[in-house]
């Protein structure tokens, strides 16, 4: 095991919104996990993991080393997970409020754009995001992965997707 209390120059909290860094066999597991080992194996940086607890209980443990993690509730509507909803997810603000009173995080890293505009609204800490742009063709299959969900409501769904998509990863990178 590593030591937890070891010297660093910076914080990185690393944000997951819907896959968990540390359950093997996802699709994106393999580019998510070798993102954060690369931070946490590095001298100068300490790194904090935030995700949903929606596989808490699939996590391997010789993946999850030592690290520091936190775990908010996910939000279900319809019995589906509408992760692009996050901004309004209450668990997810309040496990953001605490983590950012507790440590001091120079660099937010989120692996969908999802969660950025509440990130903006609550700090001015720079936030970098991994995306390999599928969320257009995602915006654009709504209907199909969500066929419970009432048109109107996918019609706004697919709405805010595309808003967050275009406007909210863009206004804030410049």
């Amino acid at each position: 095991m590593h030591n937890i209390k070891k010297k660093s120059n910076h914080t990185i909290l690393f944000i997951s919104c819907d896959e968990n860094y540390f359950v093997k066999y996802h699709p994106s597991h393999l580019r998510m996990y070798n993102n954060l080992i690369y931070f946490y194996k590095h001298k100068d940086f300490y790194v904090i993991v935030l995700q949903n607890n929606r596989d808490r209980h699939r996590e391997d443990k010789n993946l999850k080393k030592d690290m520091i993690c936190y775990y908010y509730k996910e939000i279900r509507i319809f019995n589906n997970r509408l992760v692009h909803f996050i901004d309004f997810n209450p668990f997810y603000i309040t496990k953001i409020i605490k983590i950012l009173k507790k440590h001091k995080v120079d660099l937010i890293h989120v692996e969908f754009p999802y969660g950025i505009n509440i990130l903006r609204f609550l700090t001015i800490i720079p936030i970098s995001y991994s995306s390999h742009n599928v969320e257009k063709l995602y915006w654009k299959n709504i209907g199909s992965y969500y066929f419970k969900i009432p048109s109107l409501l996918t019609s706004f769904y697919s709405l805010y997707i595309y808003i967050v998509k275009k406007y909210g990863v863009k206004i804030y990178s410049m």
